[in-house]
């Protein structure tokens, strides 16, 4: 009978399916195809693990990644808040860093930010998967920076201020300075992009939806975002019930996922109490509630909601929630998410309505991949997703570029038409 069973759910498994597209442009669509065989051929899951939380688990915290070096740069927000951006090192930005001392223009094409999901950093294996590709890219050059948060990656709460995940302006800062210094080294307008994962994907889809036409990147990638929080934690309280084996099992992981994720929020709170004593002497929030916290959502309601001015997590999570952000985008945005992700599952996605309302939105879904896994072949070292995200920057760099040096010849002949008149 295990036979039987594992059989069962194992060879449909394994069986590849070419990724689906939304949107609101055909033509949109064609050129992703064009310009993607990763979208045209279909995606087959890793042969030894096809299914999507061994999947999530083997990406994230098994399958290394390779080597890479940072700089670190520290930034002040504008209410005391300490934030940075991890600047990735290679021999190519090694010779654009000499160039740019010397008085040559850097010949980066693009500057690439991106925002890692909750918890992760730059050393994370999937970021430095990511990141290593691009800076090791024959096809261009790109300049790339990995976005840490207030309380991230040692970085010490400097004010009030911890896991807001109702507001894009800690976003908008790292974009804008990173934007600015590309402007600096190349004395030129550069293109900028941003790629976020999980709930960095969620932060920024949200800051490009809100930003409207003062967005500071020129396109977006967004993988595994939750897009609607609400939905995400009444799906995995449901799941509580769960009587089927796979639908236990993923239970009692995203159980464990998040303990392991109030501990790592309660501690950074504890850590840097300091930042919050007017906040605690107010009564803002309980302390103690915040210290026995034991999910995410319960931190929430005990930390977040309060200090940021919610009647309840409820209203802080439907404020925080990208989905609503999806119909302001006016720059070329790419979300991608896989339908058996156990931990954004399918019913956390749009509907197709949502897509179809904004040409400049386009939704990818995979039937698998697990939650930024999307591992495939044989060694467990190939990532779709990888190949997808550079296939798809391109693409969107190639679309972007085009758009700005049309902009730039009009601009030109609007000034010749000045001058003659």
């Amino acid at each position: 009978m295990a036979v039987f069973w594992t059989l069962k759910l194992y060879i449909p498994a394994i069986r590849g399916s070419t990724p689906r597209i939304i949107t609101a442009s055909a033509g949109w669509k064609q050129s992703l195809l064009a310009a993607c065989d990763t979208l045209r051929r279909p995606y087959f899951p890793l042969l030894w693990c096809p299914f999507g939380l061994p999947q999530s688990i083997l990406a994230n915290y098994v399958v290394g990644g390779p080597a890479v070096q940072y700089t670190r740069e520290i930034l002040t927000t504008s209410d005391g808040g300490t934030i940075a951006l991890d600047w990735a090192v290679s021999p190519k930005s090694q010779s654009a860093a000499a160039a740019a001392a010397s008085g040559h223009r850097d010949d980066s094409e693009a500057t690439v930010v991106i925002f890692p999901g909750f918890g992760n950093s730059a050393q994370t294996r999937y970021i430095r998967s990511v990141v290593h590709r691009l800076i090791t890219s024959t096809e261009r050059r790109y300049s790339v920076a990995v976005a840490v948060f207030r309380g991230y990656d040692g970085l010490k709460l400097t004010s009030p201020q911890y896991h807001n995940l109702s507001s894009t302006a800690d976003v908008a800062h790292l974009i804008t300075h990173a934007r600015a210094k590309a402007t600096a080294r190349q004395h030129a307008r550069p293109n900028v992009y941003g790629i976020g994962f999980s709930l960095g994907a969620n932060y920024l889809l949200k800051y490009v939806g809100d930003s409207v036409s003062a967005c500071g990147v020129d396109a977006a990638l967004c993988y595994a975002s939750p897009y609607n929080l609400m939905k995400l934690v009444t799906q995995h309280d449901q799941r509580n019930g769960a009587t089927r084996p796979h639908q236990r099992m993923a239970a009692a992981a995203y159980r464990a996922l998040e303990s392991r994720s109030a501990r790592f929020l309660k501690s950074t709170v504890a850590d840097n109490r300091s930042a919050f004593s007017a906040q605690i002497d107010s009564k803002r929030f309980d302390y103690d509630a915040v210290m026995n916290a034991s999910s995410v959502k319960a931190f929430s309601s005990a930390f977040s909601a309060p200090l940021y001015g919610f009647p309840s997590y409820a209203e802080y999570y439907q404020t925080a929630s990208s989905e609503h952000s999806i119909a302001g985008v006016m720059v070329p945005t790419v979300c991608i998410s896989a339908c058996d992700d156990p931990i954004v599952t399918e019913t956390c996605i749009p509907d197709r309505e949502v897509w179809t309302g904004n040409r400049n939105v386009a939704l990818i879904t995979t039937e698998r991949g697990g939650h930024l896994g999307w591992l495939t072949g044989v060694s467990g070292r190939q990532s779709w997703m990888v190949d997808s995200m550079e296939q798809l920057l391109a693409a969107l760099h190639a679309q972007t570029a085009t758009a700005s040096a049309s902009a730039v010849s009009q601009c030109s002949a609007d000034r010749a038409t000045d001058s003659k008149e």
